[in-house]
């Protein structure tokens, strides 16, 4: 029985498609955060979320979440079902990319009136549009947090020693702690060998995902930590090692080794600085995505 030309026609118009959609992902920076939060919706979010629950699970309650939450890039907000524990009065959201914002404001809404059906003490949930960076450029890291947390994140921030130690200084220095669940690069030559030939192709589908990073080591060498707990498994038969655990930093002196006054007046100097240097022209309106009224701040109450 004679082949289908149908097969043949089809691979000659679809191969040429799917090398010029390549070529635009590669130079779109939009495109790409476009296509992984339409993939990370579609499916990705619930089934990463399902196998990782049970360490999540394991590592908030170690140290059961209290008071203000920063949960750095909150995605589609899948984890705030974790986050708004009972002891937890305020979250805010770090999220660049703005396709997750829709489905994050409706998981935020979600929260809220979960807890206020419960009667629970009040929760608001703030949801900042921009980087990690740049919200420690606002006036609003003045106000320091009880918890950090950051779950599949640090894979795909531009620089990873910056943003720990960033995530470190934005914590109060009260025994306060670090959360983090993160995918790392392989122990094994044949793994990493692994990881390093699909890098390519993964940096353009997961948005500048990056899998041969140490994130474990950086996280442990933060000055401050008291004790670390951590906790190792894998996703996708083993080609994504995953480390998690808890990082306790110590009473007394900042995140970092920073004294808390040195700190606290460091900080506010910055902020000052940056303000005063950027005009109203240039300042981005929106970097707080809205729930009520205001368009500056975005703010999501339960009374």
């Amino acid at each position: 029985m004679a082949a289908s030309p149908l097969l043949p026609t089809a691979l000659l118009f679809a191969v040429p498609f799917v090398l010029s959609f390549m070529f635009y992902l590669r130079f779109s920076a939009d495109a790409r955060r476009w296509l992984f939060a339409v993939v990370w919706e579609l499916n990705g979010a619930s089934a990463c979320d399902a196998k990782t629950k049970q360490a999540k699970q394991e590592i908030f309650a170690q140290r059961p979440l209290t008071g203000r939450v920063l949960d750095v890039g909150s995605g589609e907000g899948v984890n705030l079902q974790y986050l708004a524990a009972e002891d937890v009065t305020e979250i805010v959201c770090v999220e660049p990319n703005t396709y997750f914002h829709r489905k994050l404001r409706e998981r935020a809404r979600q929260a809220v009136e979960e807890r206020r059906a419960r009667r629970g003490k009040p929760l608001s949930v703030r949801i900042f549009a921009g980087t990690l960076s740049e919200y420690a450029e606002s006036a609003e890291a003045l106000s320091l947090f009880d918890c950090v947390t950051c779950i599949l994140v640090l894979c795909s921030v531009g620089d990873l020693r910056h943003d720990c130690r960033l995530a470190a200084r934005l914590l109060k220095p009260d025994g306060s702690a670090l959360y983090y669940l993160e995918h790392v690069a392989g122990s094994g030559l044949m793994l990493r060998t692994a990881q390093r030939l699909i890098q390519p192709l993964w940096n353009l589908l997961g948005d500048g995902c990056q899998l041969c990073r140490c994130t474990g080591h950086e996280l442990h060498s933060l000055r401050g930590v008291a004790s670390h707990t951590e906790r190792r498994f894998s996703l996708l038969g083993g080609l994504l090692p995953v480390v998690c655990g808890v990082c306790r930093f110590a009473s007394g002196t900042g995140p970092d080794g920073w004294g808390v006054e040195h700190a606290r007046q460091e900080r506010a100097a910055r902020v000052t600085r940056r303000e005063r240097a950027r005009s109203p022209a240039r300042r981005r309106p929106g970097q707080w995505w809205e729930v009520t009224s205001n368009r500056n701040v975005v703010v999501v109450v339960a009374r």
